[in-house]
């Protein structure tokens, strides 16, 4: 599948690799939350429209929004954070029936454009540094009881960026969770299929054997902030905005994805896409 992919990557045009040349003064470090993109979804309902197209200008604005606010705050390292469910796999017949790309497509196109991405952060970005964790929507098989961390879609797509950007993306290798850190502060990544907002910190207490000071997921297309007992936990939106399962449940909330300003205080920013 690899080679696979370095075929995919031979037929692409070239991308000119970007490197910032700009010099900022006491600059400091940032974090980008991206997941839940669900590439290849499409969704047509009362409170939402999303295909491809979509998905490429809402990553637009997230770009754009994301160079403009670390040039406010003088960012000169960004933690980009791919928290999973960047496509929208095959584990739903119902998503499956209401895709516009098969999964194969969906690789190679978010891969593509998360490169882009990613390429034009280097531009304006001193240092940019890639974590992935799996998300749930990139398994193979539908029964979670079934599953391995082994065979994920996402795998592949980092595996891609990786080699189309020349850069690696840092995994806890077949793990669906990593650790890194901000300074002193250790930060925890994981989709969030397994975890949610009430349980979180005591379940990487309880892994870790330590208390960590934040934790970022994804998984339930809603942003959520809480400050569990000194430990900041960031629950990212979706790109996606309202499915129709969301609709089926009432529920409805915007597009948006999250950038965290380490500074001598903290800012979150809740980017909202239109």
């Amino acid at each position: 599948l690899v080679d696979c992919l370095k075929d995919n990557i031979e037929m692409l045009p070239p991308i000119k690799l970007n490197v910032c040349t700009k010099e900022i003064q006491d600059g400091i470090e940032a974090s980008l939350l991206i997941s839940d993109v669900h590439a290849g979804l499409k969704v047509d309902n009362v409170v939402n429209y999303y295909d491809i197209e979509v998905c490429k200008d809402r990553l637009s604005q997230l770009l754009s929004k994301t160079i403009k606010y670390c040039k406010i705050n003088k960012v000169t390292k960004l933690n980009v954070e791919f928290l999973g469910d960047l496509v929208n796999g095959i584990i739903k017949v119902q998503n499956r029936i209401d895709e516009e790309e098969d999964t194969i497509s969906q690789i190679t196109t978010i891969s593509e454009i998360l490169s882009q991405f990613v390429n034009e952060l280097k531009k304006e970005i001193p240092t940019i540094v890639m974590y992935g964790v799996i998300g749930n929507h990139s398994a193979l098989f539908a029964n979670k009881h079934e599953r391995s961390r082994k065979e994920n879609f996402e795998r592949l797509i980092y595996k891609f960026i990786s080699m189309r950007v020349n850069q690696p993306i840092i995994t806890n290798g077949l793990e669906d969770f990593l650790t890194y850190k901000v300074g002193n502060r250790e930060i925890v990544l994981s989709h969030g299929d397994k975890d949610n907002i009430s349980n979180a910190k005591q379940h990487f207490t309880d892994l870790l054997g330590r208390k960590v000071d934040a934790i970022h997921f994804g998984h339930i297309h809603h942003f959520n902030v809480k400050d569990d007992c000194n430990t900041d936990i960031i629950v990212n939106g979706s790109v996606i905005s309202t499915d129709d399962y969301a609709v089926s449940l009432r529920r409805n909330t915007k597009a948006s994805q999250t950038l965290i300003i380490y500074d001598e205080d903290m800012a979150t920013y809740k980017i909202t896409l239109e």
